[in-house]
């Protein structure tokens, strides 16, 4: 009787037939852990002579599968675990026992592994390959050590090790290579991106200057290798002949089944991680797996399998270079060179482009050189010529160049500094190079304007450029005319020997100063800057003043005399009076310069009835002129106070004039002093001739 599991060579279950129950237990025997079995298996053979295996009843044999079912419920010794799920914590109702908790530390197994090359000529590259194949290397390494570490890196670190201290032409890539082994947290065909359902089909596995090993992943797990000659890291042949060692001492750890995954209790960190046995070939014993006693102490020393990175065949490192500049009609001439020199024959793809107008339109066959567009050329050993062709004419133009670009091949490489050169080619006919003029600009403004009208610029140009000229400007302003964002940075294009700016101004109501408004041009490309780099517009106020405000004297306080007061006159001291029985009545005295008594000031009431103002008297020699001209709106002074005293300058009387005539209209006049609330009186008074002056 015998069973297959999945990934797994036959074997047989030493339990008989003859009854159900070993039926059952030969059923049970079959799901159970079968590396536990196996290694019950190998011991028990070990502790029996080899002449007496072909006479042991196959019940006894039975036994040993029975006690592998009741161990196959109890964890592997020493297996890593990790704990899934939530830990239970003490409540009511329950007790918590004691459980022991272990950690699986995880790694990325994904990572992408580093891409080494191999030229033409080197020993590594196996026959048959072409430039731009790929396929990866293996070895035994050299040296053995133990299994008990779980962790992947310490292994991989072990190999890579070895591969820097190997052959030659892989140390350069040493640190890509990854040990074909499989711990608790990761398998084999991960660590070591073989896997066929993530890593695609890849490509085919060589021993390390050897025999090809597998054509693929796929044919690197199916549990038999091309070739079984395995070497080490120098790619020296390697002893892992077990043939006459039961200890299988000269076997290699792996901890895994054929296909490359983990297998369960028997990775590497177990106390009895799996070896294979290169030694033997046959359906115990695979590349990955010994099926009989091949569960090993960890302690053991053991070889270990090292897979390189992808490797790629590469061909030469192509770079170009150019020869000396020729005249129009002549043939530029490039060299393209290969490193390391090859023996085979490879079509080299290059472009050609050029400046000005020199290459001929279509390949000349016969010479053989090439115009422009992509090309090709067969390439062996280290360098190959190209041609370029160039026509002559009769036309003046500027000198011009011819340029070989190597594009992208497979069965070469470009230089990332060399990979295309360039040619000089030489007009014949006597061009002369123009001469550019570097334009100066300036700026010139133009007339005041009302508040309410733009300011006009011109910015002019030294000469009218080629191009369209974008010309920098900043606008800035006096008074308040211009808006916020009519201010500040500006830009003008400027496409012929000059151009307009305009900028606007706001009208309103309010009598305020004149304004300016300034363009200044400011530092740019492709321009000069003239000494007259700004230009001011006066912006003109429209609005008349208000008219003047009088303030009025304070108002007189009336003196109210005491009751009685006598003054004496020092001057005349009061009479001696005379003693008369019958005094005559005496005459009316002189009038005295000198009087005697108080002196009262008084305003009239009646002041005031006349012309409406509490300082012109109604007795006044003016108040009969102030009420006539109040009347006939020559004078309007508001309030309560004329102020008869206050000085009537030439503007008033211009006013006074006009508002006599009736307000006529008339032409502007000349001067340059007036307010705006004479500018019609005085245009009048100029225009009759009744006063003259000077602008």
């Amino acid at each position: 009787m015998s069973s297959s599991l999945s990934g797994r060579h036959s074997y047989p279950c030493p339990l008989g037939s003859s009854t159900q129950a070993m039926n059952i237990l030969t059923k049970l025997c079959h799901m159970v852990n079968t590396s536990l079995y196996n290694s019950i298996l190998y011991n028990v053979f070990m502790k029996i002579p080899s002449s007496l295996h072909a006479s042991l009843p196959q019940k006894a044999l039975g036994v040993a599968c029975l006690v592998i079912v009741l161990m196959a419920f109890m964890p592997p010794a020493g297996a890593d675990s990790s704990v899934v799920g939530p830990v239970p914590s003490a409540s009511s109702g329950y007790t918590v026992g004691t459980r022991s908790v272990q950690t699986a530390t995880t790694i990325d197994n994904e990572a992408a592994p580093v891409v080494g090359m191999l030229e033409e000529g080197a020993s590594l590259v196996p026959s048959g390959l072409s430039f731009g194949d790929r396929f990866r290397l293996l070895f035994v390494s050299s040296t053995k050590r133990n299994a008990t570490s779980a962790d992947i890196a310490d292994y991989n670190s072990f190999v890579q090790t070895r591969a820097a201290g190997g052959h030659s032409e892989i140390a350069g890539f040493a640190s890509g290579f990854r040990a074909v082994a499989s711990t608790a947290v990761v398998d084999a065909r991960d660590n070591s991106n073989t896997n066929p359902g993530v890593d695609q089909a890849g490509v085919p596995i060589y021993w390390l200057g050897g025999a090809k090993v597998a054509d693929d992943y796929a044919d690197f797990y199916d549990g038999d290798w091309d070739s079984l000659a395995a070497v080490d890291e120098s790619g020296n042949t390697v002893n892992v002949d077990n043939s006459d060692d039961i200890l299988k001492t000269n076997g290699i750890w792996t901890g895994s089944y054929d296909n490359g995954t983990g297998r369960p209790g028997r990775q590497l960190g177990s106390d009895y991680p799996r070896i294979a046995d290169l030694s033997s070939r046959d359906s115990t014993s695979t590349p990955f797996s010994l099926l009989i006693g091949g569960d090993r102490p960890n302690t053991n020393a053991r070889y270990l399998y090292a897979l390189s990175p992808l490797i790629e065949y590469v061909g030469p490192e192509l770079s170009v270079t150019g020869g000396t500049e020729v005249t129009e009609g002549k043939y530029p001439m490039f060299t393209i060179s290969g490193t390391p020199t090859t023996s085979e024959t490879i079509v080299v793809s290059f472009t050609v482009t050029q400046t000005g107008d020199f290459v001929c339109a279509s390949d000349l066959k016969d010479k053989p050189v090439v115009a422009l567009g992509d090309k090709t050329v067969e390439f062996t050993g280290s360098s190959v010529t190209v041609r370029t062709c160039t026509k002559g004419d009769s036309t003046p133009e500027p000198d011009g160049s011819v340029t070989v670009t190597i594009n992208t091949g497979s069965s070469y490489r470009v230089s990332d500094t060399q990979g295309s050169a360039t040619v000089q080619v030489k007009d014949n006919d006597n061009y002369v190079e123009p001469v550019t003029v570097t334009p100066e600009l300036s700026v010139t403004a133009g007339a005041a304007v009302t508040e309410g009208s733009a300011a006009s610029f011109t910015i002019n140009s030294s000469e009218a450029p080629t191009d369209p000229l974008t010309v920098n400007y900043t606008v800035t302003a006096s008074g308040d005319y211009v808006t916020s964002a009519n201010l500040g940075a500006k830009q003008v294009t400027l496409t012929g020997s000059s151009a307009t700016v305009t900028v606007p101004t706001t009208g309103d109501s309010t009598d305020e100063p004149n304004g300016s408004v300034t363009i200044t041009i400011k530092t740019g490309s492709g321009y000069t800057i003239g000494t007259a780099d700004a230009g001011t517009v006066t912006v003109n106020d429209d609005d008349n003043p208000p008219p003047p405000v009088l303030v009025p004297p304070p108002p007189l306080t009336p003196f109210i005399p005491p009751p009685t007061q006598i003054v004496n006159d020092n001057d005349y001291p009061p009479p001696t009076p005379i003693s008369d029985p019958d005094p005559e009545p005496e005459a009316d005295p002189e009038p005295n310069p000198h009087p005697m008594g108080p002196v009262m000031v008084q305003a009239d009431a009646s002041i005031a009835v006349v012309t409406g103002y509490l300082d012109v008297a109604a007795d006044a020699y003016y108040t009969e002129p102030v009420s006539w001209a109040i009347s006939q709106g020559v004078i309007n002074v508001s309030g309560s106070y004329f102020v008869p005293d206050k000085p009537v300058t030439r503007g008033d009387a211009a006013m006074y004039l006009w508002n006599m005539a009736g307000q006529p209209d008339a032409p502007q006049h000349p001067f340059n002093d007036v307010p705006a609330a004479l500018n019609a009186a005085v245009s009048w008074m100029a225009n009759t001739g009744i006063t003259t002056g000077t602008s």
